[in-house]
Order: C-alpha cells, then structure tokens, then sequence
C-alpha cells in the first residue's frame, strides 16, 4: 500500500486480543469476577462489560442479560495487573437497543482483588474517583475515573455523558474523558461532577518539575495512524525500539490511532510516546515496549498544521537536542490532488477521522518551531518536490523524502537510525546518506525506490534558475510545442496514473536540452541542471525508477484547471514557472 494518500450475541462471549504483561518471571493468571444486581431493572436489558489494558490493545469482553437478580460471568486466565473496565447497559439483550446507562473504572485483577460488582439500578448516594492521588511530571499525563456509588458504596449507572471533568487551579489540565496533564510545579485539583444527581468528588495531583535533558539528537515522529496505514505504524515503533539505546539518541512519537476506521487500530487516541529500547524480532502492537509519556484524549487532529506545530514545539521544550529530525508519517500527495478538476492544495498527513491534511502552503506555518529544524524527513508519498521543499526553506536545513509513492511500510527506521546510534558525532550531511542506504538495503528492487536529501540554502539558487527557464520558454512560447510535450512525456514521471504530471526536474530539463536547439533554453537549463547538483546531497534509487535525480516538479500542461491553487505556493511568488505552466502546451 503506498504512502499517498463486533457485532454481540444474546449469550456470553469471550474475546481475547493479545496479552498483558508484567515484569519478573510474567504475570499471574487470575479468574476475575464481575456481578452486576438486576433487581428493579426493568426487562428486557442487557451489559456488555470490558476488561481493557489501560495502555491498549488487550480487551475481555462478555455480554450478560437481566435475569431479575444477581448474574455474574467469569473472566478466566486473566493476567495480574490494573485493567479499565468498562460496562454499557443496554434496553435489549445481546447488547442491543438504546444506551440506558455506562460506568468506566479501574479495577485490578490480583490474588486479593479479582472480582467487581454493580447494581444496575440504585440510586447516587455519592461520587469516587480513583486514583484519588496521583504524582506526574510536568507535561506527562495520568487517566482518572470517576464513578457513581449507592450508598452502600456499589457502583451504579449513570447516563452517558454525565460526568464532566474540571481542573480547580492551573497546575493540571483534564479533558472530557478525565485524562490529566501536568501543566505547572505544585498541587493540582481536579473534580468530577456526575450531572445528574449533582454529586461530585475530587482528586488531588502533585505535580513535580519535568526531567528534562539535552540529547545530541531528537528524532521526532509525527506519526498519522488514522487512515489505511494504521497497519505499519506498529512495525516502525518497534524499528525504533531496536535501534534507541544511545542515551545521545531519542524518539519522540505522537502516534494517532482510530479503532472506528477499521483498519485494525488496537486503541483510539493520540498518544506521545518516548521511545525505549526493546531487540525483540516482533513487530506488533504487543511488541512495543515504549513509554507513554502523555495519553492526549480522542479528540485530536492530526491533519491540522497546528497539531504538527504544537507538537514539535513541545518535544523541543521537553526533549531538547543539539540537532532535530522532524518525520512526518502518513500520506503525501506533493502538491495537488489526483483529479485535476478539483480545487485546493494537497499535502500531508491526511486523517481520516476529521476527512483532514495539512496543505503544502500551511507547511510553512505548520514548522515554526522555536528552534530551528535540522532535518525535515517525509516518510510519506511524493512529497520531494520543489514545490514542497521550497515551502518550508526557511524552517530547516535539509529536507529528506522520496520524489515516489514508497511502499506503506515506509522507512525502514532500524537501518536508518541505526548508524547515528552508533555515531551520533557524525555531520548532519553523513547521517543523511542513511536514509537512502536503509531504502535499498531493506527494499532493493522489489518496489520503486528513491531517496534523496536536499539543501534547503541552495534552493534560492535553484528558484532562481527554474524561473529563467521558465522565461525562456515563455520567450519562445509556441515555437517548440512539439519537443516540450515529447520532453513531458520522456522525462522520469511519478503517479503517472493519478492525472498528476510530476517529473524528474534534472532529468526533464536534460531532455528539454537535448530536444530543443535554441541558445537561451539550453543556457537557462544549463543553470538549472547546476543549481539542482548544488542542491541534492544525497540521492539514490533503484532501477524501477532509473531517471530520479532527487527533485521533482510540476510540468502539467496548461489546459489543467489548477493554477489558481498553484499559485498558492511560495514557488510561484518567487519565480515566473507558474505563468509558464498557464501556457505550457
């Protein structure tokens, strides 16, 4: 897949997904008991509970019906630990019909605590919240729950929506789901309020300073699991893992998932996670052994430029480095969509939960960070254009990406990391030499591969010779028809399928060269051919795609209905390309 872009039963079901794990020799297996008492609930009515890992993926779930008193089911082999538990009681059995009532806990499965119970109808007497205290860290978060007790202190149902979270001073923040972030040194209130019957309790939160350190390196992930990705987001957390014991060396992901989309997501959420180092061989959602360092809720957008802004500015405050690499993970489109005959930009990071993307002319602002970005990496389709790279000259150093649609497992992070683990005193310029090495060495001929690395300084240069070629064709507009569409068609294309027209610019402006015999052309494509070799530091492909010299650029035919959008782009402030391309035979 390239980088552009349960149904219930009447009876008890078991549905086990993965496992949960504890340190020592492993954990405990426990049978964990839930009861719930049906007495004065009306008929029929049924509870589908669910015993998660509050980190994700592992999930029990049984369903049970009204039976006119107190039923109970059984989870066997449970491994020891704390789980969320979760019950939703329905109006019909086989958890069917409208939501009558939820309740979300924690409960912990041990030798002295394995079972948990509930009244499916009792009246509120009061209000717990768990855990009532807690100690984080600046900027780390903690999940409460808050839940309606009778007063004989059984939890009970309330309807959905009734609790609402509010934090009493400016030491944390909560969200709607009770998800609460260190924001300043000292005690936090946070209170839970159940609306209904107005009974609410609190929770005390100490908050202490953030411990934070300077890497040589910080490798920031922005990583947009939500869309048809979702499946290679597992493999390349744990290539990070492989490769993050260099205490020089760190990861830091935001990683969204949505369980909604259907792509086999294990949770839903944005999460921040400090990569730790883990060399087992597995790839999957249990094999990551990272630390999750803030839980941000499920209402997060990460197809909005200022989510990737925000983002990177917070790891630069919390993980500061000498020198940062910013991945963007997801698809990329370069600059347009695949049909022409629809308007608007097209860019990155594409979620599917908010139909959202960043737009290649928001990238600029998506990356004004309080320090400067050393390397911008797009593990994403298509996205090594001028265009692109242009937008964002100002905001880093160097950008890294492939001119393809590489395969969906993307970059493979273990080979690439993995030598500036070793070294981490090398150059900038040598560590980038390994995104391209990695490329081939993991995919070597079996799909179409380029990588390259580009010079953000020289792309002034490059500009300013682009915009002489395009003069000299405007100079001569109409007399070389002929050879200009020949050269669109000869030079190294990428998505040719998709009506987007993106070619190779070293390769089309030789051809351009070689076609066309007129003084000014082959002097204006002789500086552009100069300018690109000072620009490209690195480049490399296989011979899928032979003709990849390390930048592409639009050479669209000037009846396409998409100029207005193109000139959106810096590119096109600076340079006189886009009145050539309006006219472009």
């Amino acid at each position: 897949m390239p980088r552009f872009t349960v149904a219930l039963l009447a009876a008890p079901i078991l549905l086990l997904v993965g496992s949960c794990t504890s340190g020592g020799g492993g954990p405990s297996l426990l049978n964990f008991l839930y009861s719930t008492d049906w007495t004065g609930a009306t008929t029929p009515q049924s509870q589908v509970v669910r015993l998660i890992n509050p980190s994700g993926g592992d999930v029990l779930l049984r369903s049970m019906d009204n039976n006119g008193g107190v039923a109970q089911v059984t989870f066997n082999s449970v491994p020891s630990g704390v789980y969320e538990i979760q019950v939703t009681q329905y109006s019909q059995p086989g958890g069917q019909g409208a939501v009558l009532g939820v309740l979300r806990d924690q409960a912990q499965v041990s030798r002295t605590s394995n079972s948990y119970q509930t009244v499916a109808q009792g009246a509120v007497d009061h209000v717990r919240v768990v855990p009532a205290t807690a100690t984080i860290q600046v900027q780390r978060s903690i999940q409460l729950y808050a839940t309606a007790r009778t007063a004989a202190d059984v939890a009970t149902f309330t309807p959905p929506g009734s609790f609402v979270w509010q934090a009493l001073n400016d030491r944390v923040s909560v969200n709607s789901d009770g998800i609460v972030v260190g924001q300043l040194q000292g005690t936090g209130i946070v209170r839970a309020t159940e609306t209904t019957s107005g009974q609410f309790n609190s929770a005390v939160i100490t908050v202490e300073a953030a411990n934070t350190t300077t890497t040589k390196w910080t490798i920031m992930v922005f990583m947009n699991a939500a869309n048809d990705l979702d499946q290679f987001s597992d493999l390349n957390v744990n290539q990070m893992e492989r490769v993050a014991n260099n205490p020089d060396v760190r990861f830091v992901v935001q990683w969204k998932r949505v369980q909604a989309l259907g792509f086999g997501a294990p949770w839903t959420g944005t999460r921040r996670y400090l990569v730790e180092y883990d060399n087992s061989s597995g790839n999957g959602w249990n094999d990551v052994r990272s630390e999750l360092i803030q839980d941000m809720g499920t209402s997060v957008d990460m197809g909005n430029k200022d989510t990737l802004r925000q983002f990177a500015s917070w790891v630069q405050t919390y993980y500061p480095a000498q020198r940062y690499v910013l991945v963007i993970w997801n698809h990329g489109s370069g600059w347009r969509l695949r049909d022409p005959n629809i308007g608007g930009t097209r860019g990155v990071s594409f979620d599917d939960e908010f139909f959202t993307y960043i737009r290649t002319y928001e990238l600029a602002q998506a990356l004004d960070t309080p320090d400067r970005l050393d390397v911008v990496s797009w593990d994403a389709s298509l996205m090594q254009m001028i265009e692109v790279a242009y937008e964002i000259k100002d905001r880093c150093d160097y950008v890294v990406g492939s001119e393809e649609s590489p395969p969906g497992e993307g970059l493979p992070y273990d080979l690439v990391f993995g030598p500036l683990r070793t070294d981490p005193d090398q150059s900038t310029e040598s560590m980038l030499e390994h995104f391209g090495t990695g490329m081939l060495q993991f995919y070597g001929e079996t799909r179409k591969i380029t990588q390259s690395s580009v010079r953000t300084s020289a792309l002034p240069g490059l500009a300013t010779a682009l915009s002489g070629l395009g003069q000299a064709l405007l100079n001569n507009q109409g007399t070389y028809n002929n050879e200009i569409i020949a050269a669109r068609q000869q030079a190294q294309s990428y998505s040719p399928t998709s009506l987007r027209v993106y070619r190779d610019l070293r390769h089309l402006t030789t051809i351009l060269s070689g076609l066309i015999n007129n003084a000014e052309i082959d002097n204006a494509c002789t500086n552009v051919i100069s300018a690109f070799d000072a620009a490209i530091v690195h480049n490399v492909h296989n011979s899928l795609s032979p003709n990849s010299f390390g930048l592409s650029v639009e050479f669209g035919p000037g009846t396409q209905p998409y100029w207005t959008e193109y000139g959106l782009l810096s590119l096109s402030g600076a340079t006189v390309w886009d009145d050539w391309l309006e006219v472009s035979p």
